[in-house]
């Protein structure tokens, strides 16, 4: 209903009478047609406008760099209506009904001027003050990162990267309890994701909790992204644990390098499996 009546609208305007074709020639109604043609323009522009919502809003999914740059679309036909708004609130038309003219007048009035300008200030005002809070966020990890989390909060990379900060990479903000929390959401929206698990293992050192520690660093021993970094943790740790001479660490040691050296065989068999289906195809193909 209000789509058509916008359309109805455009198309007849307020006065909701149609055209006499005996009277176009008449300046009054040339101006009408005038009129005419500028409201089907703004409502196109609307339409034009209202499309760039949907991948917006999440009605059509698009990726994150389109999404991000059809934001400058539907921000231009904002303006565009924002500027017609304020064009149209400043004026006033001053229209001459006489038989022999019609003329059409835009008047500024003075009060007007004086009451739109403090509100284009306030207005003006607000925008500057976005505009540096969220610059300011872009200066500072912690505060982008708030911010990451309250717009997307389940990021996984903003998940982990915060809790990195609560973890000791900003000493004044040391929550251990809090950097553990945002692991664990990170790890709940992908099981598969890997990275957390150098991180739990950080934790959980600081936290004095050994036994936790060294399941997850042998997780991540077998995460490719974050395998560098483990194994030096991990020898360094286990250079300690084993010079005390006691056969327990010693026998998690021993546990722990088995499932890791079947972890390396089962990667191994894959990927001779994959390379001879590979090679299998090609000799196919030629």
């Amino acid at each position: 209903v209000f789509f058509v009546g916008l359309v109805i609208w455009s198309w007849y305007g307020w006065n909701g009478q149609q055209q006499n074709k005996d009277a176009i020639k008449s300046k009054k109604q040339l101006t009408q047609q005038c009129d005419r043609i500028q409201r089907m323009l703004l409502l196109l522009t609307f339409f034009a406008w209202l499309a760039t919502l949907f991948p917006i809003a999440g009605f059509l999914k698009v990726g994150t760099f389109v999404a991000d740059r059809l934001v400058v679309a539907s921000t231009f036909g904002t303006c565009i209506f924002a500027g017609r708004l304020i064009a149209v609130s400043l004026t006033t038309d001053d229209d001459d009904n006489s038989d022999d003219e019609h003329r059409s007048t835009l008047a500024i009035q003075p009060k007007t001027i004086i009451k739109h300008t403090i509100l284009l200030y306030l207005l003006t005002n607000h925008l500057a003050k976005q505009t540096h809070n969220r610059t300011s966020e872009w200066m500072d990890e912690f505060s982008l990162l708030t911010s990451s989390l309250k717009s997307c909060p389940r990021s996984i990379k903003s998940n982990l990267e915060a809790s990195k900060l609560y973890s000791g990479l900003v000493p004044q903000m040391l929550d251990l309890d809090k950097a553990l929390s945002l692991i664990k959401n990170a790890h709940s929206i992908d099981p598969t994701y890997c990275d957390v698990h150098m991180q739990y293992a950080h934790v959980y050192f600081q936290q004095e909790k050994l036994i936790p520690f060294e399941e997850e660093l042998v997780e991540a021993l077998l995460c490719p992204f974050s395998m560098g970094q483990a194994m030096t943790n991990w020898n360094r740790y286990w250079q300690v644990m084993l010079s005390s001479g006691d056969s327990v660490p010693k026998e998690r040691y021993t546990k722990y390098m088995q499932r890791i050296q079947g972890e390396i065989d089962k990667a191994e068999k894959e990927d001779a499996s994959k390379a001879k289906k590979d090679s299998g195809r090609d000799e196919i193909l030629y």
